[in-house]
């Protein structure tokens, strides 16, 4: 009876939502083999899982930036990304079992931006419909996710979503400063939860994206507080770039920093794709964007790690080789010895691809030295999980 009425308890700890306590909203059902398997040591956990973005897009200037958004405006179906993050921990004999996601912009409003004619500011407004992920949704997602690859491989298409987790062991005290931030930033008066951007600060709970709600609480956990500022780029971005358009859509809202140097009239789809991002003598407008491409260099890094450890070439390559996976960007440049003539060349995302991968690199190597590291899988998608000796 005491066996039944335990498995009774851990099952309802899945899918249950307490709506005042987003520190203890359990977990997904889909995570539950993940679950069950960190449940036999008594340890802190941290989760995070990506959505690794359909195509790369080229964060490192603005003109990379401009290059990539080009290459992929006319594509059906991209995705760019998302991040869920969890945990696992107890602060004293209270344990704490979360997993969440932020999302919004519901409606695709960036879309009636850019034809309304605001330019740039599509795509870095404020969509005042965010909302979190529960367990619950997140299960939705995950079953629709493993649909689609079903689909896809019947139809005998290669493109596949791919998710994939990395598991950290915190401390306590990491596992406090996570709960304690669940409510600082739920209970917040600007309620940055509804405020969904690339742009707004979690950390001055102005608002948040995915991947910038995922790494605020990344940055709680002290071992790998030095990692976020890594993951973030800062751009200086052309005033002309920015329009006044038609009405905004309803829940839209164009942040203050862009309207005070946007130009007042519109800017069409066209004259974005035609004009260079540069930045130029006229005002820009400077923005710091997190760069989802790091993100999952990062978690890669974990994977190599775990086939290096284990001496497992054929294995590590046969990861890499994976599409969703072998990342890299086209860049151009001038060819001195063809008379300046314009080239392409691809660049792949290693930790030579620029100063911010050599960085993470030389991070990483410190953090998993002496770990152990070991390999899961939820739904067919793959984890790696570190533990500290």
């Amino acid at each position: 009876m005491e066996r039944f009425l335990y498995f009774f308890i851990i099952l309802a700890s899945f899918c249950t939502t307490h709506a005042d306590d987003f520190s203890n909203l359990g977990w997904p059902r889909t995570m539950s083999k993940l679950y069950f398997q960190l449940n036999e040591k008594p340890k802190n956990y941290f989760v995070l899982i990506s959505r690794v973005p359909s195509i790369v897009v080229d964060f490192r200037t603005p003109e990379g930036l401009h290059n990539s958004i080009n290459s992929f405006s006319f594509q059906k179906n991209f995705h760019p990304g998302h991040e869920m993050v969890g945990w696992k921990c107890k602060v004293g004999d209270q344990p704490f079992e979360s997993m969440m996601g932020l999302s919004g912009e519901s409606s695709d409003q960036h879309q009636a931006l850019l034809d309304g004619g605001w330019g740039l500011s599509a795509l870095l407004a404020t969509f005042k419909d965010g909302f979190i992920q529960d367990p619950g949704e997140l299960e939705n997602r995950f079953k629709y996710f493993i649909e689609e690859n079903e689909k896809a491989a019947a139809a005998g298409d290669s493109k596949r979503i791919f998710l994939m987790a990395t598991v950290i062991e915190i401390t306590e005290s990491d596992c406090e400063n996570i709960v304690n931030e669940t409510f600082e930033f739920f209970n917040h008066p600007n309620n940055p939860v509804v405020k969904f951007s690339m742009i707004l600060s979690p950390e001055k709970y102005e608002g948040a994206g995915c991947g910038s709600f995922a790494a605020h609480f990344l940055e709680r956990i002290a071992s790998v507080k030095s990692l976020t500022p890594l993951l973030r780029r800062q751009f200086d971005l052309p005033n002309y770039l920015f329009g006044t358009g038609t009405a905004l859509p309803e829940d839209v809202e164009i942040p203050n920093k862009i309207t005070h140097v946007a130009l007042k009239k519109p800017v069409s789809k066209l004259k974005l794709i035609a004009s260079s991002w540069t930045p130029a003598a006229s005002p820009n407008v400077n923005v710091e964007i997190l760069d989802p491409e790091l993100i999952v260099f990062w978690q890669k890094l974990f994977f190599d790690a775990y086939f290096d450890q284990n001496n497992w070439t054929t294995r590590k390559k046969s990861f890499n080789k994976n599409p969703s996976i072998a990342r890299g960007v086209w860049e151009s440049y001038e060819d001195v010895y063809n008379s300046g003539t314009k080239q392409s060349k691809y660049v792949v995302i290693d930790k030579n691809y620029d100063e911010r991968t050599q960085s993470i690199s030389a991070l990483h190597s410190k953090f998993i030295k002496g770990a152990n590291l070991s390999y899961f899988t939820f739904s067919n998608f793959p984890g790696i999980i570190l533990e500290r000796k």
